[in-house]
């Protein structure tokens, strides 16, 4: 059940309902040229703290996801959405 909850928020987090008004995850998929996120920056989250901290498993859950992509192992681990939505209609990407 935790699983499901953590990929649940992940896919939230980075998915169109949410991504383009988030200016906190927008500006870290911004320090990144091919738009990954590590996953260490999400278990900041009050919500992801209560069920997990462990990066590893964070990102065991998340390979299991359609729409993420996860690079890299253990506390290195990055993720990102498969598709691009942290740049809002008429926003250029620089801003």
């Amino acid at each position: 059940a935790i699983d499901a909850e953590i990929l649940k928020s992940f896919e939230y987090w980075l998915g169109v309902k949410n991504l383009p008004q988030d200016s906190f995850l927008r500006r870290q998929i911004r320090l990144s040229e091919d738009r990954f996120v590590p996953i260490r920056v999400f278990t900041t989250f009050n919500r992801l703290k209560v069920w997990c901290h462990d990066v590893c498993r964070i990102a065991g859950v998340l390979r299991r996801s359609a729409v993420l992509e996860v690079r890299g192992e253990g506390v290195d681990a990055e993720v990102r959405a498969l598709e691009d939505f942290s740049v809002r209609p008429h926003e250029d990407e620089q801003m």
